[in-house]
């Protein structure tokens, strides 16, 4: 739960008159902060920047007017802002639109930030409201459809953090954020650059993204060791994909850049179940499989996304016991058991379907499982079916040692030809999940 402070009532004229909301204007009496109120307001809050939290503040109130320019805000805008600080760029925001929300993870800044504004900004504070939380885990519930994002953003965690608001705020249109120069280079970066990567592919899946700008070091305290870039993103008015796409593209993104030297048909092998099965995908998306996924641009993911997608057919053939056979006595007091099967052409077919894990909180892998054909009402559909019981059994043994990345859902789908009796392996359903896991929890499945 967010702690949210909001200052108390309209501020009063100097005759003691409620100002209430003013119309943003030159008569918008606020003082920016300047080098010197900035080091006595940390000396009395006794705070030391540090590189933990990526701390820099600014100290500058041309830099602060310049980003405000940059993100080019209408008076009724609702601007969200990550790590206020002290409040420099704050001030500057509360006198350019109606509303700003402040995130701020360190409670002595966000306890003094609302003084701060009321001391230099008396007739806009109460447009100024303080959420006291982690941006990373920031919602809706926090803070109220901005329509921008405007922030000096922590160095630490600028990318996880941008991306987590264009993905939880579609209100958000405009975006203008200073970070490392960089960072800042990447986000810009166009396919086919050296710079080119993740950030940039997935900052390009939410609007237009360009650079705006260089900050020196010299206008933050402490100055940082290299030198700030600003980046503008204009958010896609109406989007060429949908934003739900993302599920699919965003795990592609990160595997055609994890080896940056190997080819597209390589690196993305490991999600489609084997250089073919990838080589298939590519070519069905309008993609050359020798390329490397530098040199897609992220209309080419989208075009790729739904190859992950589609469902996956696994044929298990019945089988009859032709011999069976009883070993001697082990010293476990056990027999082996010598047996030749013999397949037929009776077969049941086994689909599995990629689906979105609505729950959030799930045990088992499969949201589903339904069966059709021969004897259909015999077959169990819970979690004490075989097919459910191998997907899940595949997936803990991927879940070792994997990342913290969630894995995909499956619905299960067995049309049977066998009787009941007929005997068929569960080998299939636990072969193709290779065609459905996240390459990062392939090489602890699969070695």
């Amino acid at each position: 739960m967010a702690s949210v402070y909001r200052t108390h009532g309209p501020a009063l004229n100097p005759r003691g008159t409620a100002v209430g909301w003013a119309t943003v204007s030159e008569e918008s009496a606020v003082q920016l902060l300047g080098p010197v109120e900035i080091r006595a307001l940390a000396e009395e809050l006794d705070v030391t920047p540090t590189k933990k939290l990526g701390q820099n503040f600014v100290h500058d109130p041309n830099t602060v007017r310049r980003i405000v320019d940059a993100a080019e805000l209408s008076p009724d805008d609702h601007v969200v802002e990550v790590g206020p600080g002290l409040g420099s760029l704050t001030l500057g925001l509360l006198d350019t639109v109606q509303k700003v929300t402040a995130v701020e993870i360190d409670p002595r800044l966000a306890g003094r930030l609302e003084q701060t504004v009321s001391e230099r900004a008396a007739s806009v504070a109460d447009r100024l409201t303080v959420v006291l939380k982690d941006a990373l885990t920031v919602t809706p519930d926090d803070v109220d459809k901005p329509t921008a994002l405007v922030a000096n953003l922590p160095y630490n965690v600028s990318v996880p953090v941008l991306l987590h608001f264009l993905e939880v705020f579609p209100s958000i249109k405009r975006v203008l954020v200073m970070v490392q120069l960089e960072v800042a280079d990447r986000l810009a970066a166009k396919p086919g650059s050296k710079i080119y990567g993740v950030p940039s592919v997935k900052a390009a899946f939410y609007g237009d993204v360009r650079k705006a700008g260089t900050i020196g070091k010299n206008v933050f305290w402490p100055a940082p060791k290299i030198e700030s870039g600003l980046v503008r993103i204009d958010v896609f008015e109406d989007a060429p994909w949908p934003r739900s796409a993302r599920e699919q593209v965003f795990p592609l993104i990160d595997a055609a850049f994890a080896q940056r030297r190997k080819t597209l048909r390589a690196a993305l092998s490991s999600h489609f179940g084997g250089g073919p099965a990838a080589e298939a995908a590519l070519k069905e998306a309008g993609i050359e499989p020798t390329q490397r996924g530098e040199k897609l641009g992220v209309a080419d993911f989208v075009r790729l996304g739904p190859a992950m997608s589609a469902p996956i057919n696994a044929r298990a053939h019945g089988k009859v016991n032709l011999f069976l056979g009883v070993d001697s006595v082990r010293d476990d007091g056990y027999h082996n058991l010598v047996t030749v099967f013999q397949s037929i052409s009776a077969h049941n077919d086994v689909t599995l379907t990629p689906v979105p894990d609505v729950s959030g909180a799930r045990d088992s892998v499969v949201t589903e499982l339904t069966v059709s054909g021969l004897d259909a009402a015999k077959v169990p559909t819970d979690s004490t079916n075989l097919a459910w019981r191998a997907v899940d059994a595949i997936a803990a043994i991927a879940r070792v040692g994997a990342s913290e990345a969630a894995l995909p859902c499956l619905r299960v789908h067995i049309a049977k030809s066998i009787p009941t009796a007929g005997g068929w392996p569960a080998v299939p359903p636990m072969r193709r999940p290779r065609s459905w896991l996240p390459m990062n929890f392939m090489a602890p499945a699969w070695g």
